[in-house]
This record gives C-alpha cells, structure tokens and sequence, in this order.
C-alpha cells in the first residue's frame, strides 16, 4: 500500500515538473517593426463587363528580410478583389472582402522586401478601393538562413501536412 502512495506521489510531482516545464518553452517571437504607411488606390471603377485588374503599385519596405502588408479601409465590390505578390519568389495571395477581415486587415509574410499589390475589380462595378497604413517588416538576424548548417539544402515540398509555426498569440 505505502509503495502505492509513493508512486502516485512521484507521478503527480513528475507531472506538475513537466507542466512547468512547457510553459516556459514559448518560442521567441518574431523580430520585426511596424512602419507608417500611406498608400491609398482611390475609389476604382470597371465600367467592363469582365474583370479586370484597375490599380496596381509596387511597395517596397526597404532592407528586410519580409514584408506583410496592414490595410486600413478597404472596400471591395462582390467579385473584386486583392492579389498580392512577392517580388523576391512570385509567391501570391488572393483576397476579397471575406477573406481580408479573417487576416485581420492584413497579409501573409512574404519573402523579400517587395511586393506587387493589385485591385482586380469584377465586371461593372463601381465601389472599389485599398488603403495600405502600415509596413510589418522583419528584421535581419545574425547567422545563416540554413536549417542545418551553411549549406542549406532543403528541397521543395508539397506535403499537406508539413507547415511554418508562427507565434500568433
């Protein structure tokens, strides 16, 4: 009975010690800076019936590594829509009014320091319109960008299950 007692008693301070343990295992967070912004697209119309892309501007956040984009008003007709699109890697997102709101009035990170912002407006419509405020950029750290050592060589992926982790709170 005694040696009972003695091994649940090791078991919950063995728990408790693990438990304590991870949470002070949070990662580092992200080293980046928020820059004032000022871009606005006016208020865009397509007079056509099909869609097309009615405003275009190249934002560049000088020397960092990333760059997402934080918009203030935007406001886009059904059918209309942002792309936006790494200068670096040709790496894309695509966002209509839904899917701006779920980012929370942001972008993905993308990989170098530009990136192409395009309004592609549906067909016959009127009140479209995107304001960039703000610059999340990140900084530059000290060391290689390899996973493992100087050589980084890693091979591209399309497996469904592998993905980047971000502290998002």
């Amino acid at each position: 009975m005694d040696l009972v007692r003695i091994f649940c008693a090791l078991a919950a301070a063995g728990a408790c010690l693990a438990g304590a343990s991870l949470t002070v295992a949070d990662p580092a967070p992200i080293k980046h800076n928020i820059v004032s912004y000022s871009l606005r697209s006016g208020t865009m119309a397509n007079t056509a019936t099909a869609e097309r892309e009615v405003y275009n501007e190249v934002i560049n956040g000088g020397d960092v590594p990333w760059i997402r984009l934080g918009f203030g008003q935007v406001r886009l007709a059904p059918g209309s829509r942002l792309q936006v699109t790494s200068l670096l890697d040709g790496a894309m997102q695509t966002l209509d009014a839904k899917a701006i709101a779920q980012w929370q009035y942001t972008t993905a990170y993308f990989n170098g320091a530009s990136v192409r912002l395009s309004l592609i407006a549906a067909g016959n419509t009127r009140d479209n319109e995107v304001e960039v405020d703000r610059l999340i950029v990140g900084e530059w750290t000290n060391g290689t960008e390899s996973q493992c050592g100087p050589t980084d060589d890693r091979v591209a992926s399309s497996e469904p299950a592998r993905g980047r982790l971000l502290d998002i709170g």
